[in-house]
């Protein structure tokens, strides 16, 4: 659980969204980290609104700026 906590602050990420695992390849020199929103409603920023979430995006993956030289 220190490695998810570490890597929420490091990615500042925003309030209802945590850091799920994070998982390391050595041999690659990359490190995976698996990002989760733990919301089920949220805040309409345009009408104020609370709106629950019913649909998901399909999970997604990008290159981030390295990290201790793993990518």
């Amino acid at each position: 659980m220190f490695t998810e906590n570490l890597f929420t602050k490091l990615l500042q990420l925003e309030q209802g969204w945590i850091v799920k695992s994070v998982e390391t390849d050595f041999s690659e020199q990359e490190i995976h980290i698996e990002i989760s929103c733990i919301l089920d409603q949220f805040v309409d920023e345009e009408t104020g609104e609370i709106c629950k979430f019913y649909d998901r995006a399909p999970v997604r993956s990008w290159r981030h700026l390295s990290t201790f030289q793993h990518k």
